[in-house]
């Protein structure tokens, strides 16, 4: 998956692939960062040989990392600043709630096909209905929530096997 990295406003291209049980970030000109686990919006990471630590938020379309007191701004490659908020930046193949709250309802069936942006379940929290779209594209391999059930946030609900031989 090609994504663009924020520095100072300037976009730099970067590259997020699957190797083995983790994921790597490589930056344009930098050292790669490996993902080690990530557990309710936490991720850890080596980085230039060492261990870190890294939290995620989302903000529209932008993924924000916060690692050793910096912001680093992600988005999908060639995203304008002006359509934010149609973009959806790949995360992993495992598709976890950003808030608890009760799933309305579940779109999509093991075995679908979906394309990145693909509604896959509406949760409601305070509410509010907000539709969770597919990260990535690929197959649905699981889904570990139904409808009325209350999840936290964090929780695992369904997992996407993104499409053999193409980067995720």
């Amino acid at each position: 998956m090609h994504l663009e990295f924020l520095d100072d406003d300037r976009p730099r291209p970067c590259t997020v692939e699957q190797t083995g049980t983790a994921w790597t970030v490589t930056l344009a000109e930098g050292e790669p960062w490996t993902v080690l686990s990530c557990d309710d919006g936490a991720v850890d990471l080596l980085v230039d040989g060492r261990r870190g630590r890294a939290w995620v938020a989302r903000r529209d379309g932008e993924r924000l990392v916060f690692l050793d007191g910096h912001v680093h701004v992600f988005r999908l490659a060639g995203a304008a600043d002006d359509d934010a908020d149609e973009v959806i930046v790949a995360g992993g193949p495992l598709v976890t709630a950003d808030m608890p709250g009760k799933v309305v309802k579940v779109l999509v069936s093991v075995g679908d096909e979906v394309a990145i942006g693909t509604p896959l379940l509406i949760l409601e929290a305070m509410k509010m209905e907000a539709e969770i779209p597919a990260p990535l594209a690929g197959r649905i391999v699981a889904i570990m929530v139904e409808q009325g059930r209350t999840v936290g946030q964090g929780e695992l609900l369904l997992e996407i096997e993104p499409p053999a031989g193409e980067p995720t």
